[in-house]
């Protein structure tokens, strides 16, 4: 294969270098968060997809190219069921993904059309010359259903920020939402525009849908690094703490997720901590705490949560009560990241 270079290579190859830099801050910076890994993978998925693009800008084998239309093809729907995943660790939204079922919906699409692109012609047809690159290709008859796929999945992955944005009670979990919401819809209507719609229109553009992923990693750079969007210091520090305190401690986000714990409370509760870190506290919880123990209303009004009892179900399903108290945990803008909750078993548990 004989390599022709071309200045159309440069963007990609700058989107590819900034998504591969970007996924490996964003998971270092704390890799416990499931928001955070999930992000990481969809840079490194949008990393990759830039990567193969620039190929294409210097193969003049029209086989190699379409080896190559048929790996991107069968790659790219990762990207809108990677986002939708993502959007789907956000607070308020996280309970969704404990149904396993929801999994399965979630990627079954991008394996059917991985299928389509390996197996079939319906997807991706024979190499095209464009002013681009000297061997692309057509989009088959199914790239019309590829194209309703991607507009769905984002529309509902920014309606499913939208509703976080009007609806919690956290400045910090609104700023995120709108964040992502900006940093998402301007790529991803000029990728759509001039990756799908107008090559099944018959027209011949650059694909912009790569390096404008670019707009969307300088963002979450910029949010991360002047609004410290995920920061992992207020983690660092309550984990330090919370490993020195005695009887049952829990750090919980603001949606009560688990974030942190001390080993007395893994060691009570049978369970490891990946198997609990990132899970909401009511996966553990008897059904009358779940409903009663830990009221939201409480948080929002940046009160102690008063000393309860409440009936937390171990691994092996015994039941076990404890005296349970929390103290609310705020930034330095005074909004909610938090709660940071102490217990002790009560005598007479079994």
């Amino acid at each position: 294969m004989h390599i022709v270079i071309n200045l159309y290579t440069l963007p990609f190859l700058i989107a590819f270098l900034f998504n591969l830099i970007f996924s490996l801050i964003i998971f270092l910076n704390n890799h416990r968060n499931p928001t955070n890994r999930i992000l990481s993978v969809l840079m490194f998925v949008c990393a990759l997809w830039n990567l193969g693009d620039a190929i294409y800008t210097v193969s003049s084998s029209a086989q190699f190219s379409m080896i190559l239309a048929r790996i991107i093809c069968g790659m790219t729907p990762l990207v809108p069921c990677v986002y939708l995943h993502f959007v789907l660790t956000f607070p308020r939204k996280k309970e969704i993904l404990n149904h396993k079922g929801v999994y399965v919906l979630l990627y079954a699409p991008a394996a059917v059309f991985f299928y389509l692109a390996w197996f079939t012609n319906r997807l991706v047809s024979g190499p095209a010359e464009t002013f681009w690159a000297k061997h692309y290709f057509h989009y088959g008859p199914a790239a019309v259903y590829y194209l309703i796929f991607f507009i769905a999945a984002f529309l509902i992955a920014i309606l499913l920020l939208a509703s976080v944005l009007s609806g919690s009670p956290s400045k910090r979990e609104r700023f995120q939402s709108k964040w992502f919401i900006i940093a998402t819809v301007i790529p991803i209507l000029a990728g759509i525009s001039s990756n799908l719609v107008l090559p099944l229109a018959g027209a011949v553009v650059f694909p912009l849908a790569g390096p404008m992923t670019l707009i969307t990693s300088f963002m979450i750079a910029y949010a991360m690094l002047r609004y410290r969007i995920m920061s992992t210091s207020l983690l660092s520090a309550s984990e330090i703490i919370i490993s020195m305190l005695p009887g049952i401690v829990i750090y919980l986000g603001t949606d009560q997720q688990i974030i942190s714990a001390n080993k007395r409370f893994f060691e009570l509760m049978e369970y490891t901590p990946d198997e609990l870190l990132g899970q909401p506290i009511s996966s553990i919880l008897a059904d009358d705490s779940r409903r009663n123990g830990l009221p939201m209303q409480k948080w929002e009004e940046k009160t102690q949560l008063q000393s309860r009892q409440l009936k937390f179900k171990t691994k092996s399903g015994e039941m076990i009560t404890v005296s349970f108290s929390g103290t609310i945990v705020t930034d330095e803008t005074n909004d909610i990241v938090g709660l940071v909750g102490m217990g002790f078993p009560v005598k007479g548990n079994q």
